[in-house]
């Protein structure tokens, strides 16, 4: 293979490489053509990787018996359908022992839940192994039943741990929770969603955070999803996380119903650290525009709503709302410029009740209304449309964002208490 010669100082080559880390192809080309493109190439090239099937498990093994140094470079692992080929493999442990640097770990079942007695021991050992990685941020476990709660005693230490649709294993849970140590589990921020499950499961988790050394009883942040009946839950995890909780976030599914929503009553005010409280809305683009017009409206009722019978929410220091808009599969592409005079069409009326509402508690209650822009490329099917338009131009997005808002909230922002922020990168 040949090299680029003298003249061109690695440092810069490094830093070419760096600006090129989201086109694949280039990066591709680049590890094939010059010698010394090769290493900072495939540092980007294996940051990310999905298996999803047993062949691309085994492929993917094949390539770390010719390489094994490529295994350090994964940052970034998913392993999603894993239900469907994870009794049948044996390559699985292998990569788990050797990619030892992860900062974010996904384990999903998207279509069929996984079942986690089915899963071979030395699966089960490799991932408990990664799961404890002291390089490990964010841990995201989705669609597993029977999950035992010894997991909840291993030695972690996470920025985010997410646990969507993990239903707990009735059998043996009063024992495992007197056996183990749950205070060796820290995360920052714990987020919960329960989607297709029973009161049962319920109560199993009510046991779980209710214990005194429970993660959930040392987060700083608690994201609470207004999806199924998670909300069951949201007295409980506030109560566990009392004494450290610094910011809670109220979080809409895309699919969540434009029906008024009860969320849930607490008196914010015994949240001794208490310093934000956020409520975060998924607008979607179904079929035609004015599903979107519904749904934003439907949002301020919601945020109306919240208030009206949580007066305490007044009381903290911060009080921030966050509409992302978003489109399904198949629906219209929507302009910049058609979402944002939609949106405030929308939402105009009832921002004249939060206005004066939000008002008699500034500057002393410092109020932030965000647009959020989802994540984009083809891993992430809730994007909006073309890149050039929706994520270049920050600046100016923010800019249009901000007149928008301090037009519909005048006397907020008169009383000096308003902020306002384009925010790009949200995950739906």
């Amino acid at each position: 293979m040949p090299d680029l010669g003298p003249g061109l100082p690695q440092e810069l080559l490094d830093h070419i490489i760096d600006d090129l880390r989201d086109d694949f192809a280039t990066l591709k080309a680049c590890s094939l053509a010059f010698r010394s493109l090769i290493t900072r190439s495939q540092i980007h090239l294996f940051a990310t990787i999905c298996i999803s099937s047993i062949e691309r498990c085994r492929c993917f093994r094949s390539v770390l018996n010719l390489n094994p140094t490529l295994s350090h470079h994964v940052r970034d692992l998913e392993i999603i359908y894993l239900s469907s080929w994870v009794e049948g493999d044996t390559d699985l442990p292998y990569i788990l022992q050797r990619a030892t640097a992860l900062r974010s770990f996904c384990v999903d079942s998207p279509i069929e839940p996984l079942i986690w007695w089915t899963i071979p021991k030395a699966t089960v050992n490799a991932l408990n192994c990664a799961f404890c990685l002291p390089t490990l941020v964010r841990l995201r476990l989705s669609s597993i039943e029977g999950f035992r709660a010894p997991f909840f005693g291993l030695d972690t230490n996470l920025q985010h741990l997410f646990l969507n649709d993990v239903l707990l294993a009735k059998t043996e849970l009063e024992h495992d929770l007197r056996s183990i140590d749950l205070s060796k589990m820290t995360a920052s921020t714990t987020e919960i969603v329960l989607k297709s499950t029973t009161i049962t499961h319920i109560s199993l988790y009510s046991a779980l955070i209710s214990q005194p050394r429970s993660v959930f009883s040392r987060s700083r942040k608690l994201i609470i999803h207004n999806s199924g009946i998670t909300l069951l839950l949201a007295a409980s995890l506030t109560n566990a996380a009392m004494q450290l909780v610094e910011t809670i976030e109220l979080k809409e599914r895309p699919t969540a119903s434009v029906a008024p929503s009860s969320w849930f009553l607490y008196d914010f005010t015994t949240l001794p650290r208490l310093q934000c409280l956020e409520l975060h809305f998924t607008l979607g683009f179904i079929h035609e525009y004015y599903q979107f017009g519904i749904e934003s409206s439907a949002a301020m009722r919601k945020i109306l709503d919240f208030l009206t019978s949580n007066p305490s929410a007044l009381r903290i220091r911060r009080f921030n709302m966050r509409f992302t808009p978003f489109r399904f599969f198949n629906s219209p592409t929507p302009s910049w410029k058609d979402m944002v005079e939609e949106l405030e069409c929308a939402i105009r009326k009832k921002c004249r009740t939060l206005d004066e509402i939000l008002a008699t508690r500034a500057p002393s209650l410092l109020v932030g209304i965000e647009l959020g822009l989802p994540i984009s490329g083809w891993r992430h099917p809730f994007f909006l449309g073309p890149v050039d338009e929706w994520y270049r131009d920050l600046e100016v997005k923010r800019d249009v964002w901000r007149k928008m808002i301090y037009g519909l909230m005048p006397l907020t922002s008169q009383a000096g208490g308003l902020t306002t922020d384009v925010i790009p990168d949200v995950e739906i």
